[in-house]
């Protein structure tokens, strides 16, 4: 990242998370829902915790994989599928993670992907029999 971020990790997550998206307004959940173009939550913030990659960030987007908002947690499995980039930290624990998601009947189809993407990316050709056999196509 160019710039040093300076909102605490909760911040992020809070922005990452805030459905209000700046092209549509405050009635934008209520117009556009799920569906809405513009891509609501902040993605500066995304990114940010992406690059933090902190135990910090991870501690927080494991909670939140429990969310009863199926949005929030789409988001979740995407930070935890970039958590550490570009050296990835906490292979293992979201691989563990990610299991622990593929038995619970309300999880985001791409959970399993975006965890085992991150595994993935530490163990060379294990990791791309791994990605061929969960789909990942990132």
């Amino acid at each position: 990242m160019a710039e040093q971020e300076v909102r605490s990790v909760a911040e992020l997550f809070a922005a990452a998370t805030n459905w209000t998206c700046e092209e549509c307004g405050a009635g934008c959940e209520e117009e556009c829902g799920e569906n809405c173009e513009h891509g609501c939550g902040d993605s500066t913030a995304v990114t940010a915790l992406h690059w933090l990659g902190s135990r910090e960030v991870l501690d927080e987007a494991l909670k939140l994989t429990t969310s009863d908002d199926p949005r929030v947690r789409a988001r979740v499995a995407d930070i935890l599928g970039q958590l550490g980039v570009p050296a990835r930290t906490f292979p293992e624990e979201m691989f563990a993670r990610d299991d622990q998601l593929a038995e619970q009947r309300y999880r985001p189809a791409r959970s399993r992907s975006c965890g085992s993407r991150a595994w993935a990316s530490t163990q060379g050709a294990a990791g791309n029999e791994c990605s061929r056999q969960t789909g990942c196509s990132r």
